[in-house]
């Protein structure tokens, strides 16, 4: 069963942004959530994009780290 688009409204800085997403409520608010945790850190920037631009790499970062601990855990693994 394929998941429905629905709307939601997401604030990201000082803007809100109305977007379709086939997340269910617990994931969403999971992600707003972390998004919201990491822009709290950030000085206050003095436009939206930068804020945008903040957030991107922060997240990418975060995703590398992930990444970067899977691929140790899947060789250890692997060495077993």
């Amino acid at each position: 069963m394929t998941p429905s688009l629905h709307d939601v409204t997401i604030k990201v800085g000082r803007s809100v942004y109305n977007i379709k997403t086939t997340l269910d409520d617990a994931s969403l608010a999971r992600v707003v959530g972390m998004m919201s945790e990491i822009s709290a850190g950030f000085e206050r920037a003095p436009d939206q994009e930068r804020t945008l631009l903040l957030l991107c790499l922060q997240l990418g970062w975060a995703l590398e780290k992930i990444r970067s601990r899977l691929e140790s855990v899947s060789e250890e693994f692997e060495e077993k």
